[in-house]
């Protein structure tokens, strides 16, 4: 019996054709998938982080404006959004603009991409301009896009508007548990330049402007639960088998050992619970912010506070 010898992979040049007849007709994600098959069986073959460069730039986002649309600058220099990292825009300016400059570049349209890299560091490296985008950017993201706090770690993730009151995984390593959106305020700019906020228990410690809180929900008016108006499309009345007399135990939150739980509190009044038609279980995606040097979980007991959720709703 002999044996079947393997069949050969794929040549990193074809894959690396490929890619190129593909941005010819400006079908740029599958260029970029054959040039990242080109680039793993063979990193240093010739051209292959050209192409590269040029397919993520002319895939970057766009924003629709009066003026028309914009791309998203911070996007096209591949650096966190509203980053105050002067260094850093300018270093990976410089090291996309050897990539694309069309002297050394023949792709495709690596003229395009290389003039939309000197528009986005013309934007960024510049204090007024950057000020003026970065306020553009939050104004057009405010309804589409939300931010919200997992209970267990504290980090912060920022998520399309779709997965508000769905449940999500943390992506934190040392975390990892699942957990329901609930919108909080956007963090303010000096916590998301520096990636990190610092608290200790419920309090916010370094803060020199405003009175952010992750732990405190966005101000929303609750629901019309009663028995004479109608309940948002929104939300479903769901049963309770624990419930008596058809009663419902006002819940409030208290954090214990890093985690939240809902703890009975006051007597039985008469009214309806609520649960989200749509809600979605993902995976944790989406921008977040990281924290730095908070109090150990087994800490937060200590402070003994009460949060009622239902005078925020």
């Amino acid at each position: 019996m002999t044996e079947q010898t393997p069949k050969p992979g794929p040549d990193p040049k074809t894959l690396l054709h490929l890619s190129s007849q593909f941005l010819r007709r400006r079908h740029f994600f599958d260029c970029r998938k054959y040039a990242h098959q080109a680039h793993q069986l063979n990193s240093s073959l010739a051209g292959v982080t050209k192409i590269l460069a040029v397919a993520d730039v002319l895939l970057t986002t766009t924003y629709e404006t009066p003026n028309g649309n914009i791309r998203d600058w911070y996007e096209v220099l591949q650096v966190d959004r509203y980053s105050q990292d002067l260094n850093l825009i300018n270093k990976q300016y410089g090291r996309l603009y050897g990539l694309l400059n069309p002297c050394d570049n023949t792709f495709p349209f690596a003229d395009e991409a290389f003039e939309i890299v000197c528009d986005a560091w013309g934007v960024l490296s510049h204090s007024e301009k950057k000020f003026e985008f970065d306020c553009m950017v939050k104004k057009i993201l405010e309804g589409e896009q939300f931010w919200t706090v997992c209970p267990y770690c504290y980090y912060l993730y920022e998520y399309p508007r779709v997965y508000l009151e769905g449940c999500v995984r943390c992506v934190n390593e040392k975390c990892g548990k699942a957990f329901t959106c609930v919108e909080i305020d956007r963090p303010p700019d000096e916590v998301l330049s520096v990636g990190g906020y610092v608290c200790d228990g419920f309090v916010m410690l370094g803060l020199k402007t405003g009175c952010w809180n992750p732990f405190k929900p966005v101000h929303k008016k609750k629901p019309d639960c009663g028995t004479g108006g109608g309940v948002d499309d929104k939300y479903v009345e769901i049963s309770d088998d624990d419930d008596e007399d058809g009663g419902c135990v006002n819940g409030g939150v208290k954090v214990e050992g890093g985690g939240v739980t809902v703890e009975p509190m006051g007597a039985n009044v008469g009214r309806k619970k609520s649960a989200a038609r749509n809600t979605k279980k993902v995976t944790g995606v989406g921008n977040r912010a990281r924290k730095e040097a908070f109090v150990e979980p087994e800490e937060s007991e200590d402070y003994g506070f009460e949060v009622d959720f239902d005078e925020y709703r």
